[in-house]
């Protein structure tokens, strides 16, 4: 074969029809080169070049990819746009980073400063739901003393019942849903802060500081279940608990929330469990139990005693033993 391309070279030199001439370099499916003046049908599928007289490649056909092959490369070719997409959102929130915070206490204090609007907006909550539970009291009172003198609640005095205690429901969710985003404010600026040394290239060893001032945390009484079983026997668990330590009346008991009657004594302690939908939309739900006393001294001093403690603290490792994450 080599011996004929050049015979064909050479002749078309002597005969001036060089420019005509044409060869053709050749891989076959085990690698191997071959020369011709012409490429085979079943050579077009596979990688070949076209050389000039000089051996110059002139024209080069890349082998026909599989759909396997095409589909590597797209796959590749997306992972490679996301990869660069990530890397440019970095870089724009580096640069904003930078560009809001000159120091790290800069950084501490913008947190501090959110966590402390949220702990208002709860603390707003606790009075609102101690305004309702005595609202709902005052209704419940009235109803009990209609009852027994034969007399029937009004259509308007149901509906104010059944209204507040959707409010109280509503409520108690809202308090966690801000204790939600009270935690994620803090993993979120400890993120930054960490990235901000990175950036100006500071020790990166502590910790950042704890928020500060910040009251109780209320998910310490906070149990998730994952599926409807899990969640029912959890429920039943919670009802039964607040119901024995509970030292005031139970007040309102749902399929959704327990209420027990407001604090009259400064030993009093009265509990509410709610059951309250995951904010994700995912299946499950979280179980919550509040303890509240008397607005006293006296009464919350008792709130923070031993007896007090131990009963907020036997509240999760009770439910989790049905609640299996």
């Amino acid at each position: 074969m080599t011996h004929r391309i050049v015979l064909a070279l050479a002749l078309a030199l002597l005969t001036g029809s060089v420019a005509a001439a044409k060869l053709y370099r050749l891989v076959d499916d085990d690698g191997n080169v071959h020369y011709s003046d012409k490429v085979p049908p079943k050579a077009m599928q596979r990688e070949h070049t076209r050389l000039n007289e000089r051996g110059i490649t002139v024209e080069r056909q890349e082998p026909v990819k599989s759909e396997a092959e095409r589909a590597r490369e797209d796959e590749v070719a997306r992972l490679r746009a996301e990869q660069q997409r990530m890397a440019d959102e970095q870089k724009a929130r580096d640069a904003a980073l930078l560009r809001t915070f000159r120091t790290e206490d800069d950084i501490v204090l913008t947190r501090d400063g959110k966590l402390a609007a949220v702990d208002a907006q709860i603390q707003l909550g606790q009075s609102n739901i101690k305004r309702l539970k005595r609202q709902l009291a005052g209704m419940q009172s009235n109803a009990a003393k209609m009852e027994k003198q034969g007399r029937k609640l009004s259509p308007n005095q149901q509906r104010d019942i059944d209204t507040t205690q959707a409010q109280i429901e509503d409520a108690y969710a809202a308090i966690l849903r801000r204790e939600r985003d009270k935690a994620q404010i803090t993993t979120a600026y400890a993120a930054d802060l960490k990235r901000f040394r990175e950036l100006r290239n500071l020790s990166n060893d502590s910790a950042a500081p704890a928020p500060r001032d910040r009251p109780a945390v209320f998910l310490d009484t906070l149990v998730t279940c994952r599926s409807k079983p899990d969640c029912d026997a959890a429920w039943a668990k919670a009802r039964n608990y607040a119901r024995q330590h509970t030292t005031t009346a139970v007040q309102m008991d749902s399929d959704r929330i327990l209420v027990t009657a407001p604090p009259r004594r400064n030993d009093d302690l009265s509990l509410t469990v709610s059951r309250v939908a995951l904010h994700d939309g995912s299946e499950g739900e979280r179980i919550f139990l509040d303890v509240q006393c008397r607005d006293t001294a006296l009464g919350q001093e008792f709130c923070g005693s031993d007896k007090v403690e131990t009963i907020r603290a036997g509240f999760k490792p009770l439910l989790q033993e049905a609640a299996r994450p």
